[in-house]
Formats: C-alpha cells, structure tokens, sequence
C-alpha cells in the first residue's frame, strides 16, 4: 500500500516552495545589480584607456602609421 502524503507535509512543502521561489527573485535581482556594477566599472576603464590612447596618440608619444 502507498503512503499518501498528509496535511502537515504538504503545508511544509507549500511554504519550502514559497521560501525557495523568494530566494531565487532575490538572487536574481543581486546577480542584477552586481552585473550592472562590472559593467560600468567596465565602461570607466574603457573611458579611462581610450582617453589615454586619444591623449597619446594627439601628443604624438603614439604613432600608428
């Protein structure tokens, strides 16, 4: 004979399941705004390293050709 699950265990697979889906939002929305943190950080490097570049180049301490 199966075993059939109850009331309480099915209350507590209820709330596991509520508290699992609010954790995964969570990490979502940290993995989010940790990604837009890198990329902007990014973006200042890049602003940073080209400016150098442009600097360089115009000064003439850069030559291409």
């Amino acid at each position: 004979m199966e075993r059939v699950a109850g009331p309480t265990a099915l209350k507590i697979v209820h709330w596991v399941h509520i508290v699992v889906s609010f954790l995964i939002v969570v990490a979502v929305f940290v993995e989010v705004a940790l990604l837009e943190q890198i990329l902007c950080h990014l973006e200042d490097g890049f602003q940073m390293a080209w400016k150098r570049f442009v600097t360089l180049f115009l000064s003439g301490g850069c030559t291409l050709f």
